[in-house]
């Protein structure tokens, strides 16, 4: 009986600390999907995967690198790109009080780390864009998307593909 018990616990201890899979710490991103709620709004829908499930931000988290006025206070970024007439596609400037600027969004969610040791997280994430978010005149354009994780690492770069 103390031979199968013994067995029985080696083999839990071993399965317990098999690597569950060999997911990157960096996050993952593939684009989902887009929807137009008349002129009003747009939704930009990502599915995500990150191996050490760092992503989000907690409430507490606004000092040294993510403090407002860093980069890294906001970790999801969408940026606007227009479609040129040899259909490549540019990030769109324009004037403004005698300065330049583009259509950039920028997102700060929540923390989504899963308590216990497997921390691997998958999902999907969805920014709501509220109108303006295209220029009037535009009607091809898409956007480029990444997230940042705690960790400041930096995910690959996604389009939505072609928005009309």
């Amino acid at each position: 009986m103390k031979k199968v018990i013994l067995i029985f616990i080696s083999a839990t201890l071993l399965w317990g600390c098999k690597k569950e899979s060999n997911i990157s710490k960096i996050p993952e991103l593939k684009f989902k999907e887009y929807k137009i709620f008349g002129g009003d709004s747009l939704q930009v829908t990502v599915s995500f995967t990150d191996g050490d499930g760092d992503v989000g931000l907690n409430d507490e988290d606004t000092n040294g690198s993510f403090s407002p006025s860093s980069f890294a206070f906001n970790n999801l970024f969408l940026y606007y790109q227009v479609m040129s007439d040899d259909s490549s596609f540019n990030y769109f400037q324009y004037n403004i009080d005698g300065g330049v600027d583009s259509l950039k969004w920028r997102y700060r969610f929540k923390s989504i780390t899963p308590a216990g040791q497997k921390k691997v997280l998958e999902g999907d994430i969805t920014a709501t864009l509220l109108a303006p978010y295209k220029w009037p005149t535009h009607t091809n354009y898409r956007y480029q998307i990444f997230l940042l994780d705690r960790a400041l690492n930096k995910s690959n770069v996604v389009t939505s593909g072609l928005i009309k």
